[in-house]
């Protein structure tokens, strides 16, 4: 009992470390993400959207949908109302991406303010 319960407290601490150090890992076991990264990758795709939405929604699907339901599971621990938050915001972005009526031409901006919802999110202007 006393080894399960030390495992435990082992397993609680390496995970408080990834999580204080910005690391997330997506859902399907893929290498881990800088959370920075996640953010550039969603401002740039942003940008990417403007001139080609189609590009950009394979972009997000590929690298940024899967790891921020890592994000928002993480943040479930710490901040509900912040992972809520990130989840509308990422709903929002899969709307414009599945072409709901006059939502496609708001991607670039859609994916602008998920960026923005990502933990300690700056602009994308200042990326």
């Amino acid at each position: 009992m006393h080894t399960k319960l030390v495992r435990g407290a082992a397993a609680g601490v390496a995970l408080g470390a990834v999580v204080a150090s910005g690391l997330v890992t997506s859902w399907w076991g893929t290498v881990p993400v800088e959370a920075g990264d996640l953010r550039s990758r969603t401002c740039e795709l942003s940008g990417l959207a403007g001139e080609d939405p189609s590009a950009a929604g394979e972009g997000f699907m590929r690298d940024v949908h899967g790891p921020l339901h890592t994000v928002a599971r993480e943040l479930l621990t710490t901040d509900r109302p912040a992972a809520a938050r990130l989840l509308e915001a990422k709903r929002a972005v899969e709307s414009a991406i599945d072409g709901e009526p006059n939502t496609s031409r708001d991607l670039p901006d859609r994916l602008s303010k998920l960026a923005g919802r990502l933990p300690g999110a700056a602009p994308c202007e200042e990326i």
